[in-house]
């Protein structure tokens, strides 16, 4: 066998990985780009490099940003003259910086300028999709290196079975650390220090707080492998880690006078919120574990092998290993809760701060390949497994969709609904996830906020409104939820949360009237809806999705409770041609076309169906349609059906 046959059966597998790797990112180019957080001081430091080569913005730079903005080439673009007044701290004369660092651009810029020489010509999302593509094929190469193909799967599994997935067309740096973060990790657990701690200092160019976790593999190579001889690469490795770690606050102080912007123009808060330091972890909204179903199932599976006598006797711990994670730990604990904005955006729904702790399921998973004993039968299910997780995975953060950071994950709801008394969310989190303003609720004057439960009231942490915000399906009656909870919150810290008594409840129960009740933002009949509803607008609400809900208080002080039935009448649009069919506990109560313009139905339904002081209308709606496909606006909601008012009558 020749020297070239040699070669070229070592260079295959690379070849098959970034083959694949290409054809992955074919795919997603050609998704919408869509701007997210701080995209677009990226794109605008693209240009700083592209126009002037100079890490801070110029007036050309500006300019570019500004035709990058009015072609609509991606979507939701912070306009020119917002960017720029932005961090007016950070302006200095004509030039500017921003709050973010300018590596992670420039090393999209080089990536185009490299891929020019062959005459292609990248757009700058273009560029960065191309620094991701180098990003990923690195570290799924590093994994091949040592670990073959065992560790191209395990890599394979932590990127694409996961929220990072959806990060992987986000011009945003959460790839990038994690990329490096997690090549680190394999490259410490080789014992290759000065690698890994080259990596963890390139991450530490847009994330400060990794050049402490670089400064500890770069001493187990000074202390643990003093006697070894440096050779020539390892003094270029070594010069390369700390210039990288000397970048970011040698560039800041140079320019002015601090070693990181954040200092200068706000964001962070030294240490502010360490008391919930476990939320990046294990809060079922923000936290990685709640968020990855894959990371559970591993966690419970290497459990489970532990358990076993002959696997738990031959498990040896390396001490070294064990430092570096509680040390990586301590750290971005640290780093994390200096945050001034816990629930922040640019985000499938978890922190993107949760994707750090993404890298040290690492050792998890290899611990599994190499415990867990294959045969036909385990391997029939732990593929079915990996499938199965891979679909619900990719339904949650599938790449084309939207960032979404202000409704509660399924796990959270859930247990705000049910077990409410297990688990007290930061104020921040329940404020913006639990009220339906999102990070507005901040603007807003309230005296609190009820839970999916219907009794778990946050107390307004500054107390200085007068109405309470509840859900919908709780059918409070606004005045009197108001006088309940401002006698509560006499006698409650602000910002504390505390149960609405069963006395509470019943008195607040909303008292329906036989009248026309109008389900627009200045009506009062937002209490019938359920599920499947959008944000009410002046003239009623749309219906998003197939399916919707309607909710009919019914218990006994009621109006209509003596009677044996009710009718109820609804005015109704639909957004293009509908099938509409209303059904109760199984049975259908109408069903029709509605054909776009509003329209009066109405049906009985008896008061049999009334379960636990509650009527629950089902509305299956046949082709909910956006405005986006029929070419009228870049509106994507899937709406169906609009209601516009609605009353309730008897016989009597």
């Amino acid at each position: 066998m020749g020297l070239n046959q040699i070669n070229i059966k070592k260079v295959i597998p690379y070849f098959y990985i970034g083959f694949g790797l290409f054809i992955f990112f074919l795919i997603v180019g050609h998704f919408t780009p869509i701007r997210v957080g701080d995209g677009s001081e990226y794109y605008a430091l693209f240009y700083a490099w592209d126009t002037m080569f100079r890490p801070w913005m110029t007036s050309s730079a500006y300019e570019a940003y500004g035709n990058l903005f009015s072609s609509h080439e991606i979507v939701s673009l912070v306009p020119r003259d917002t960017l720029e007044k932005t961090f007016p701290a950070l302006i200095m004369g004509n030039t500017a910086d921003f709050n973010h660092f300018w590596l992670y651009s420039f090393l999209a810029f080089i990536c185009a300028k490299f891929i020019s020489l062959i005459g292609i010509k990248l757009s700058v999302h273009g560029a960065f999709l191309m620094l991701h593509f180098t990003l990923v094929f690195m570290m799924i190469s590093i994994s091949y290196r040592y670990y073959r193909w065992k560790g191209v799967f395990i890599v394979f599994l932590m990127t694409f079975v996961s929220p990072i997935l959806w990060f992987t067309d986000k011009v945003h740096t959460e790839l990038y650390t994690y990329c490096l973060a997690l090549s680190g990790i394999i490259f410490l657990y080789v014992k290759k220090y000065l690698p890994s701690a080259l990596v963890f200092a390139i991450a530490s160019a847009q994330n400060p707080s990794f050049a402490l976790i670089a400064f500890i593999p770069f001493c187990y190579r000074v202390i643990l492998q003093r006697k070894d001889k440096y050779k020539l690469a390892e003094v270029i490795l070594f010069s390369t880690t700390i210039f990288f770690v000397l970048l970011h606050p040698v560039y800041y102080f140079l320019r002015f006078g601090v070693v990181t912007p954040q200092l200068l123009a706000g964001g962070a808060s030294l240490g502010g919120n360490l008391s919930t330091f476990y939320i990046w972890i294990l809060d079922p909204d923000l936290g990685i574990i709640p968020n990855w179903p894959l990371g559970i199932l591993s966690i419970v599976l290497a459990t489970l092998i532990i358990f076993r006598k002959k696997i738990r006797e031959s498990i040896h711990l390396d001490w070294k290993i064990i430092l570096f994670i509680i040390c990586y730990l301590v750290v971005n604990f640290y780093a994390h809760s200096s945050t001034t904005n816990i629930n922040s955006g640019a985000t499938p729904g978890l922190a993107r701060y949760a994707l750090w702790y993404l890298p040290l399921a690492f050792p998890i998973l290899l611990f599994i390949s190499n415990n867990i004993n294959l045969h036909k039968k385990s391997l029939f299910i732990i593929t079915s497994i990996v499938i199965i997780t891979f679909v619900f995975t990719f339904k949650k953060n599938d790449p084309r969709k939207g960032e979404d950071y202000s409704t509660p994950s399924k796990i959270s709801f859930l247990i705000q609904k049910k077990l409410p008394w297990l688990y007290n969310p930061p104020i921040e989190v329940f404020q913006e996830r639990y009220s339906g303003y999102s990070e507005y609720i901040h603007g807003k004057s309230y005296l609190g906020i009820i839970g999916p439960d219907c009794r778990k009231l946050l107390v307004s942490p500054t107390n200085n409104g007068k109405t309470v915000i509840f859900p919908r399906n709780c059918h409070f009656d606004q005045d009197k939820i108001n006088t309940i909870v401002q006698l509560l919150s006499k006698e409650t810290p602000y910002g504390k949360y505390v149960n609405l008594s069963e006395d509470d409840i019943r008195n607040a129960k909303i008292t329906i009237l036989p009248k026309k009740y109008n389900s627009g933002t200045l009506g009062d009949g937002d209490f019938i809806l359920g599920n499947g509803w959008g944000q009410r607008e002046s003239w009623g609400v749309w219906s998003e999705g197939n399916i919707a809900t309607i909710y009919i208080p019914c218990q006994d002080k009621q109006f209509f409770s003596k009677s044996k039935k009710l009718t109820l009448s609804l005015t109704v649009q639909s957004f293009s041609t509908q099938n509409i069919k209303f059904s109760a506990n199984r049975n259908i109560l109408w069903q029709g076309d509605i054909l776009g313009s509003p329209t009066n139905i109405s049906f009985p339904i008896s008061l049999d169906m009334c379960k636990n002081d509650e009527l629950n209308i089902i509305i299956d709606i046949s082709n909910p349609v956006s405005p986006k496909e029929l070419g009228l606006s870049e509106d994507t909601r899937k709406l169906g059906i609009g209601l516009i008012s609605f009353e309730i009558k008897t016989d009597n």
